[in-house]
C-alpha cells in the first residue's frame, strides 16, 4: 500500500514539474513559446475546425450527395477492417492502417 502511494505522489510531482517547465517555456515571447502554444492547442483547433466544416458540408446539397455515397462505403470498410484485423497480427494491422491513413492524407494534399 505504501509503494502505491509513493507512485501516485511521484506521478503528481512529475506532472507538477512538467507543467512548471512548460510554463517556463512560455514565459517570454519567443519562437519556442509560439511553437509550444501551437503544439498544445493544435488538437483543439483541429477538432473545432473539422466539426465546423462537417456542419457546413452537412447542409450543402452538393456535398450531401457525396456523403450519401461515403457513409455506406465507410461502413463497409469498417466491416472489412474488422475481418482483416482478425486475420492479421496487431503489429501488421497497425502498419496497414497507418499506410491507409498516409495514403488518404497524400490524396487530400493533391485534391
Amino acid at each position: 500500500m505504501a509503494a502505491l502511494s509513493w507512485r501516485r505522489e511521484g506521478r503528481a510531482l512529475a506532472l507538477l514539474v512538467g507543467g512548471f517547465l512548460l510554463a517556463l517555456l512560455t514565459w517570454q515571447n519567443t519562437r519556442l513559446k509560439q511553437l509550444t502554444r501551437g503544439v498544445i492547442f493544435l488538437p483543439w483547433v483541429i477538432g473545432l475546425g473539422t466539426s465546423s466544416l462537417l456542419w457546413v458540408w452537412l447542409f450543402d446539397q452538393r456535398v450531401a450527395a457525396l456523403l450519401m455515397v461515403l457513409v455506406p462505403t465507410m461502413a463497409i470498410a469498417m466491416l472489412a477492417g474488422e475481418r482483416l484485423h482478425r486475420h492479421l497480427s496487431q503489429g501488421r494491422f497497425e502498419r496497414v492502417v497507418a499506410l491507409v491513413l498516409i495514403a488518404s492524407g497524400i490524396a487530400l494534399l493533391f485534391k
